[in-house]
């Protein structure tokens, strides 16, 4: 990308909840993408914790890309009335700094959605 500063996303995400726990599926895009709209799933880890914030298992699919980038997801409550979430994108083997931040909202019972920019 030849101008990162320029860089930023938006994900909506659908959220389940089974008994293994929270299943995110996401579709996202960002300024860079020519309109393509790509796809991405994460499965919290530790399980059946009712709140959605924790560490996520996370597969995301690049449009160019031949497999799925895969790594963690990292969502924190930054209120108390558990609406409102910073979130951090990391993939796997990299373990200096997330490749992505964010700041999202919960929207009801059943979606999340972020805006996300690249890590500095």
């Amino acid at each position: 990308m030849e101008n990162l500063k320029d860089f930023f996303g938006i994900v909506v995400y659908s959220i389940e909840n089974d008994e293994d726990g929270y299943l995110l599926n996401g579709l996202w895009t960002n300024n860079k993408a020519n309109n393509k709209i790509m796809n991405e799933i994460a499965r919290k880890q530790h399980g059946k914790n009712q709140d959605i914030q924790g560490n996520y298992k996370l597969a995301w699919i690049e449009p160019d890309e031949k497999f799925p980038v895969c790594g963690t997801l990292k969502i924190e409550k930054t209120n108390q009335e558990e609406t409102t979430y910073s979130f951090e994108w990391w993939e796997k083997g990299n373990n200096k700094k997330p490749n992505f931040i964010g700041k999202g909202l919960r929207i009801g019972e059943k979606q999340l959605v972020a805006f996300y920019w690249i890590a500095e």
